[in-house]
């Protein structure tokens, strides 16, 4: 017995052990599930004189997590829409029970087939390439419910936005909400001709300014930025630059390479030999192509490999030079502390660019003093070539000139991109379509200009001028837009375009849903609606082509540019009731039409508090420390 024990004696007090183990948790493990069941059937709240139970509460946080879902899975931002017109807060699961509870009483939830249904119309809508299947594993997954749960909750979400959409729509009726999406949604294509008050007039062209109107006029707008004042008046001197910068063109480096041995035939072929799969993905099996069906391409991207280590050699050996001359100088907040003194010493780009030279053994760079020319910091990218260089230094998306001028440290700075005059600026390179190496540019800010307002009249004499004479032009438009409309139905648009210097240009889709741009002219909403209005009152049932020019050609003030419109409608695409329907079903069409019908304060329906009172929704009080942990779970 006794050798029985101790050959066994481990085997028996892991089973004593295990049964010992037993004894003690399974009536803790009771008593867990009992409380467990307590708990989800202890009362949450009540409505009226109904108990709501703790399990109900868990079921509805389960539907908020579904809402959460399908953000992350299908990028729809429901939880954004109900927070803006309800006030629902995700944490909240008492006003989303109240929420659906409100729907279900209107007659607004179907239940899980309409789940379903609503989760087919977003994905027909979504860009995504999954099945409906898919999309319901990842939104049981993301929100930890099982797919009848989630099928449930969406049919429950789209109950609830359907309330919304209905109560957002009162007191207009079903047939208004029909004539505001139509209105809104309707496109039209037309010719346009655009005559801007800009260009001279051939005749009747206005007398020039007196002094004192233009004396008048600029002191108006004199500190008002271009563009911001009436008409867009604005005579504020803006913040600008001298710059002076010079280039070292890729193809000089190139050049520099063609005697470089590792550009021989032989070590060509070894660096390809070595990782070919470094040049090239693998063909059918796995394998790669002969080294001499792909020499060229080979030898082209090891060159291109070369030149942008040398190009990164010169932008340190730049920068090495520019950084001595700074040596000891003191930083604050990322900029350099520069007096006068040091500023001088800075090293001269006519110098530089030829110890370049020597360096690298390369021509003398191309180089571009400063002058006297100021460059607006906008203006900045249309510099050629430096503006279509960029710089990667400040992230992982590149930045180019006139950002970098914009945040200069005069100009107010910036807390990432620390650029400052009087120090060479992070090195540029010219973007490539191919990925193949490119320019590399290097520029200095010597002086800057913060906005401000013109000493006088004679810095902005000529934009005074002119700005005067284009409303004395647009006044002249307007009083002659009955005889050039008579005369674009007689003669046609070209022959009116012809006459005042311009053409004809074609709008292929012309709605209010949809920002629409005027060849020639830009955006202008009020000009799209009334185009729009004159296209909706052509006949239904006759192809536009067949209606005579007169009901469809037309002219239209721009006052805000300045312009006249005249305009031949060419085609009208009225609002399919397949479309309205879609617009009503997936939610959108109170977006569609909210700027036509009254607005409706949905907050002060369906907020938590509202809908507290009107179905009479209370909380329960909890005494016991252990209802309290279970309802805050």
């Amino acid at each position: 017995m006794f050798k029985f024990l101790r050959q066994y004696n481990k085997w028996i007090l892991v089973v004593f052990g295990g049964l010992l183990m037993l004894v003690f948790l399974v009536p803790t493990t009771i008593q867990e599930f009992s409380r467990q069941s307590a708990s989800l059937g202890s009362t949450w709240a009540s409505v009226g004189t109904t108990k709501i139970t703790d399990g109900d509460r868990l079921h509805t946080a389960g539907q908020l997590l579904t809402l959460e879902a399908l953000e992350q899975v299908l990028g729809y931002p429901v939880r954004m829409q109900l927070a803006a017109s309800t006030g629902l807060d995700s944490r909240n699961p008492a006003h989303w029970y109240l929420l659906v509870r409100e729907a279900e009483n209107g007659g607004y939830i179907g239940g899980a087939d309409e789940g379903r249904s609503w989760l087919q119309d977003q994905l027909a809508m979504s860009a995504l390439e999954l099945s409906e299947g898919e999309v319901l594993g990842r939104l049981a997954g993301s929100s930890r419910q099982t797919p009848s749960q989630v099928l449930e909750a969406l049919g429950n979400i789209r109950g609830v936005l359907r309330m919304l959409e209905v109560a957002a729509m009162l007191p207009v009726s079903d047939s208004r909400a029909k004539i505001a999406a139509n209105e809104a949604q309707t496109s039209a294509s037309a010719d346009v001709v655009v005559i801007n008050a800009t260009n001279a007039l051939s005749e009747n062209e206005p007398t020039a300014p007196t002094p004192e109107a233009m004396q008048a006029h600029f002191e108006k707008y004199r500190e008002v930025a271009a563009g911001t004042g009436d008409l867009g008046f604005g005579y504020l001197v803006p913040n600008r630059v001298k710059l002076e910068w010079f280039r070292v063109p890729v193809e000089s480096v190139r050049a520099s390479l063609a005697t470089d041995p590792r550009l021989s035939d032989l070590e060509v072929r070894k660096a390809y030999l070595k990782d070919p799969g470094s040049f090239f993905p693998p063909g059918v099996a796995g394998q790669f192509a002969a080294f001499d069906d792909v020499a060229v391409e080979v030898r082209t991207k090891v060159t291109d490999k070369l030149v942008r280590e040398r190009m990164s050699e010169i932008e340190r050996f730049v920068e090495d030079q520019v950084a001595l001359a700074l040596r000891g100088v003191q930083r604050q907040g990322g900029y350099l502390e520069l007096s006068e003194e040091q500023r001088t010493k800075q090293p001269k780009y006519a110098d530089l660019i030829v110890t370049v030279s020597d360096q690298f053994k390369i021509p003398v760079p191309e180089y571009h003093g400063a002058g006297d020319q100021w460059v607006l910091p906008a203006d900045a990218n249309t510099i050629d070539p430096l503006g279509r260089a960029a710089t990667m230094r400040f992230g992982p998306r590149s930045r180019r000139l006139a950002e970098l001028l914009a945040s200069l440290r005069e100009f107010g700075g910036s807390s990432t991109l620390i650029v400052q005059e009087g120090v060479t600026g992070p090195p540029l390179t010219a973007m490539s379509p191919t990925g193949a190496p490119g320019d590399v540019f290097f520029f200095r800010v010597v002086a800057t200009e913060a906005a401000h307002a013109p000493k006088s009249l004679g810095e902005v004499a000529d934009a005074v001028r002119n700005d005067i004479l284009r409303i004395a032009r647009f006044e002249q438009l307007v009083a002659q837009a009955p005889e050039i409309e008579k005369k674009a139905i007689a003669d046609g648009l070209a022959d009116v375009a012809k006459s005042f210097g311009t053409t004809v240009q074609f709008m292929p889709r012309i709605t209010e849903a949809v920002p629409t741009i005027i060849p020639g002219l830009g955006t202008s909403p009020d000009a799209v609606k009334v185009i729009l209005a004159r296209a909706m009152k052509l006949p239904k049932t006759t192809p536009v082509a067949d209606v005579p020019d007169a009901e469809r050609t037309f002219t239209v003030e721009a006052p805000l540019q300045l312009a006249l419109l005249v305009v031949r409608i060419t085609s009208l695409k009225p609002l399919a009731a397949e479309d309205y329907d879609r617009l009503a079903s997936t939610g959108s069409l109170r977006r569609t039409i909210g700027a036509r019908i009254p607005g409706v304060p949905l907050p002060d329906l369906y907020g938590y508090e509202p809908l507290s009172t009107r179905h009479q929704f209370k909380l329960a009080r909890v005494d016991e420390e252990s209802d309290a942990e279970t309802a805050s779970e």
